[in-house]
């Protein structure tokens, strides 16, 4: 692990620091019903961003590290550009149809689904300078934590904080680009890769990507259309310990992405380290939980608080066996893999609504748990009757 690696993993506790203020203001501002609508946005945001994606992040920075960088990278940024306006096209309709209640807010965030495309810590990574991709990370971190401070000092709503809190991503995405140049020069009209050739390789990568996100993010949106924005609240309140705490894990699969050279047994200690450090916070909750959410509504409960726990080290064994296939170029395993495990939660969902049980942010967690459980189970499955001759870049 070297000292720019190192910076990523600062970065994430700044930022986990700085998102924590931020969820405290949001709470407060806006009380359980609030922070559920906040949190639909963050769960849609997430859902439509990797949709604009497209998997680059996750593959990005090896291709770039590998030398495999002036004709990706260029066609990459091309086409991430062209679904960022897709995703904010999909987004407001999805908002308009099905969450009228909650129009008006969720619009606050819609520049920074637009925006998205523009930003490119996968090309720091990717060129050894991982420190550059955390200073940015935490200039926006920190941009938003002022601004919504502000709001919640000012008396504003969650309207106001919202449009601050999204502005700021966008601004940083800027600052980046032309501080750091990170968006290449177009070489020539034949140099960058058509949409079918960039999709052949990253198709594979993105349906994965997509599909665990969307599987992560999608019982917040479930929740407030059957159960409403208290409903999702109370079970945001609790999967923001696992989301935060869960970056640790995240981060150490993106700094081994970057680095051709490193091991199997590498990656998993550093992986086991930094899960049980997660466990430890997230335990020490019954101190912090009642003075981050205050008394609106918000209350600590054991049941999801033990279960966000259990997610925390069956989602360190996702990114380990699962994208581990990344490394040796298993990209038809990885994209059949994350599939298997959204179609396995949409399955279960469907079941239980088709028998009528009551929804509740108990029930949530415990269908994403028994997917992704059965998933991992099933995965020597899926990577034996998986041919893996794509061609790689």
């Amino acid at each position: 692990m070297d000292k720019r690696s190192l910076w990523l993993y600062a970065a994430r506790f700044f930022q986990a620091a700085a998102g924590v203020a931020v969820h405290f203001f949001f709470a407060r501002i806006g009380g359980v019903d609030g922070y559920g609508t906040l949190s639909l946005f963050l769960s849609l945001s997430l859902i439509f961003n990797n949709f604009t994606d497209f998997g680059v992040s996750l593959n990005g920075p090896r291709l770039v590290a590998q030398g495999s960088y002036d004709m990706w990278v260029e066609a990459a940024v091309k086409w991430r550009n062209r679904l960022a306006w897709t995703s904010a096209l999909v987004y407001l309709i999805i908002s308009w149809l099905i969450y009228p209640g909650q129009l008006t807010v969720l619009l606050a965030g819609l520049p920074m689904i637009a925006s998205f495309s523009r930003q490119h810590d996968w090309i720091s990574r990717g060129k050894g300078r991982p420190d550059r991709a955390a200073l940015r990370q935490m200039l926006q971190s920190s941009a938003q934590l002022s601004g919504v401070g502000l709001v919640w000092l000012s008396g504003g709503g969650i309207l106001a904080a919202l449009l601050v809190y999204s502005a700021s991503a966008v601004v940083t995405y800027l600052i980046a680009n032309h501080r750091w140049r990170l968006i290449p020069r177009q070489t020539g009209a034949h140099s960058t890769l058509s949409f079918s050739a960039f999709a052949s390789v990253q198709w594979p990568v993105f349906a994965g990507f997509m599909a665990q996100h969307t599987s992560y993010m999608m019982a917040i949106p479930i929740l407030t259309f059957l159960s409403g924005s208290t409903s999702s609240g109370i079970y945001a309140s609790h999967f923001f310990l696992f989301t935060s705490l869960g970056t640790l894990s995240v981060i150490t699969m993106e700094v081994f992405m970057a680095k051709p050279g490193s091991t199997n047994l590498q990656y998993a200690g550093w992986m086991a380290l930094f899960t049980l450090l997660a466990t430890l916070l997230m335990l020490a909750a019954v101190w912090y939980f009642p003075i981050l959410y205050g008394t609106k509504g918000f209350q600590l409960d054991w049941q999801l608080l033990l279960l966000n726990i259990v997610l925390l080290w069956v989602h360190a064994a996702r990114l380990f066996w699962l994208n581990r296939l990344l490394f040796s170029h298993r990209l038809k395993s990885f994209g059949r893999a994350g599939i298997s495990g959204l179609l396995l939660h949409v399955a279960l969902w469907i079941v239980f609504i088709v028998m009528k049980q009551e929804v509740s942010p108990q029930t949530a967690l415990s269908l994403l748990l028994t997917a992704e459980v059965t998933n991992l189970l099933i995965l020597p499955i899926i990577k034996i009757n998986t041919s893996d001759h794509e061609r790689v870049l």
